[in-house]
């Protein structure tokens, strides 16, 4: 039996979750050899975003629009599951950092004093 999976893009991670067909339990596993290492090169070995490594050791995770499957650029864990969790909304993550801003002064400040008894 022959299945053909179209996959446009994704995470440097390794194997994806186990896939069942029918009977059959299928292990895909996707490996981007040719454009991640110059991406990589081109990004300087460190995420498009923060600029730091991966902190797990691991590969950056390729990131690409869920919409039309083009490749963005390599993120690390924190910056590629905040984009996740944002749905890669453009609104959300200006809202988020409109949220930052205003909130940067604490709204209530705690001082603990030592009383002797």
């Amino acid at each position: 039996m022959r299945v053909q999976f179209e996959v446009s893009a994704t995470e440097m991670s390794g194997a994806l979750p186990l896939i069942a067909m029918g009977n059959c339990l299928l292990k895909v596993t996707v490996e981007v050899v040719d454009g991640y290492n110059s991406m990589l090169e081109s990004q300087g070995g460190v995420c498009a975003i923060c600029g730091c490594a991966n902190e797990n050791g691991r590969r950056l995770y390729i990131d690409h629009d869920h919409a039309n499957g083009t490749v963005r650029g390599l993120l690390c864990l924190r910056c590629n599951s905040a984009l996740g969790h944002a749905r890669d909304d453009v609104s959300i993550l200006r809202k988020m950092i409109e949220y930052l801003e205003k909130n940067d002064a604490p709204l209530l400040r705690i001082t603990v004093e030592v009383v002797e008894g």
